[in-house]
């Protein structure tokens, strides 16, 4: 059918130019520990994760538990529940997770975003922080300028730029703060903002009131906002709902084939989507460098939305053939109608578990991702 060898050569391009463009080393289990010297990019996802040797490239690492005890030469890109980062980074450090440590040199920019976030005395930031949580404390020295957004935030260290804070609770400058630049806060009031003696401000500082809405308001948006979004949850699960039965309908044999494979090695399969998930567009904005590689870069580009719209609805199509295995305890995870209809239902509720949802399902995205870059992979090459 043409339908399915141009669906194939696009998602083959997708998958295969990276695979020319990168190298790097995949670690993907329950339990991930990198304990030999890295030469290349790493990339590591598991429920905990720990780096327990030097990288010679970028780090990829997604865990539960991430804790990352090495020096890495270019960027630290991590998402995890908890994040220790005890090695320093020659570039950036980008880390989103609900507790994170920085105890190390960072060589860039350091982005954090989280619900408490502890920048340790002692480690020194060469460029900007940009920094979003609940609660922040900067107890480390920042070579440039400093945004900061959270609940209560703590700023102990030397910046030396200027910083901007916006805080909902209250502002602390300690008093071994020292800020070079000028230091422009928002607060609901003034006297959030508290600064100890011996802290040291040479620029400005200068104040903007963050209006409160009154009880009345704040529940009409609160309303408002829950009616808006029930209303587009509903339209998208069931625009997802049928999509899913027209692909089921078309292909009934592959969509059977996603569903059995899945189940087979979960685990490699989701660190293959982890992988695809990041080095394709990377790999895109290369080939754009030179004019021979523009129109596969296109390609590629094209091929990579293409492959996460299929991975986003199939991942109800394997969850609702998990759902049945499970509840029927069959040997094979089988696709019909009614097991789609239940698994996008079921995996619409389980992302909006407080905390542990969104990690869910996304965990279930990468293993719908990584099962069709895998089964694609495995045709081109019995057809060679």
């Amino acid at each position: 059918m043409k339908i399915n060898k141009f669906f194939a050569l696009l998602t083959s391009v997708a998958i295969l130019a990276p695979t020319l463009a990168f190298g790097a080393t995949l670690k993907v289990g329950e339990e991930v520990s990198v304990k030999n010297p890295v030469a290349d990019n790493l990339y590591a996802a598991g429920s905990n994760v720990s780096i327990d040797s030097a990288v010679s490239g970028d780090l990829f690492t997604a865990g539960g538990n991430v804790v990352i005890s090495q020096n890495v030469s270019d960027d630290i890109n991590a998402v995890g529940g908890s994040i220790s980062v005890l090695g320093s980074s020659g570039s950036d450090t980008r880390i989103v997770g609900g507790n994170v440590l920085i105890s190390s040199n960072v060589g860039g920019e350091l982005v954090a975003l989280g619900g408490s976030i502890n920048i340790s005395s002692g480690t020194s930031v060469t460029g900007d922080l940009v920094s979003a949580g609940g609660l922040i404390a900067v107890n480390g020295n920042v070579g440039g300028n400093a945004k900061i957004v959270g609940g209560a935030i703590n700023i102990n260290g030397h910046i030396k730029g200027n910083v901007i804070v916006k805080a909902n609770e209250k502002i602390t400058i300690g008093e071994n703060a020292v800020i070079d630049g000028d230091l422009e806060y928002s607060a609901p009031s003034a006297e959030s903002l508290k600064i100890e003696e011996g802290a040291v401000i040479s620029g400005k500082t200068s104040f903007t009131e963050i209006s409160a809405p009154s009880k009345v308001d704040t529940q009409k948006a609160k309303s408002f906002f829950f009616a808006v979004i029930g209303i587009f949850t509903i339209y998208k699960l069931f625009a997802l709902i049928i999509t899913a039965l027209i692909l089921f309908l078309l292909f009934k044999e592959f969509s059977n084939s996603v569903s059995k494979n899945a189940t087979q090695n979960p685990l490699r399969l989701i660190g293959k989507g982890f992988v695809a998930l990041i080095i394709i567009p990377a790999a895109s904005i290369l080939l754009f460098i030179t004019i021979l590689g523009i129109p596969l870069g296109l390609l590629t580009l094209l091929s990579y939305i293409l492959l996460l719209l299929i991975s986003c609805i199939y991942s109800s199509v394997i969850f609702g053939a998990w759902a049945s295995q499970l509840v029927y305890k069959s040997s094979a995870a089988t696709v019909t109608w009614k097991n789609i209809i239940v698994g996008a239902i079921l995996l619409a509720i389980v992302v909006i578990i407080p905390f542990i949802g969104w990690i869910i399902g996304f965990l279930i995205f990468l293993l719908s991702l990584g099962t069709i870059a895998d089964l694609i992979q495995k045709k081109l090459w019995s057809e060679r």
